[in-house]
């Protein structure tokens, strides 16, 4: 058991690409005896990508040790009430109006967009953005 106490850095592999996770502290000291908890966070950048990066923590006495962060993004989830909007039948020049809603299941907020091609049917909303669920 080492009676000394021990600087470290902690450093990633590979720099060619941009960084999707962080890594904290960077670097420290250990007394003999002593733990250090890192804290990792991953913050993908395009949904459905999976990420591996390594890091590398060294200390001046030549311990190496190496350790690989892995995740994949995942978007939101919104589900819609209804996926058929019955209007029954509508007299020429008459409007029926009908609503659906976008519930998003996800802690982070939810961006909606209607792609309206050519058709009879207009929509009050188009685009904009679903608060997340709240815990």
């Amino acid at each position: 058991r080492a009676e000394v106490r021990s600087s470290y850095k902690v450093a990633r592999v590979e720099n060619d690409v941009a960084p999707v996770y962080t890594v904290r502290p960077t670097a420290g000291v250990l007394q003999p005896g002593e733990t250090m908890k890192l804290k990792v966070l991953y913050h993908p950048v395009a949904i459905g990508t999976y990420s591996n990066d390594t890091f590398h923590i060294t200390t001046p006495g030549g311990n190496d040790l190496l350790f690989s962060c892995v995740g994949r993004a995942f978007g939101p989830k919104v589900t819609v009430n209804k996926t058929v909007v019955d209007l029954d039948d509508v007299v020429t020049g008459k409007t029926a109006r009908e609503s659906i809603t976008l519930h998003n299941h996800s802690r982070v907020p939810a961006e909606f967009a209607i792609v309206d091609s050519v058709t009879p049917f207009k929509f009050d909303t188009v685009a904009g953005v679903i608060p997340p669920l709240l815990p």
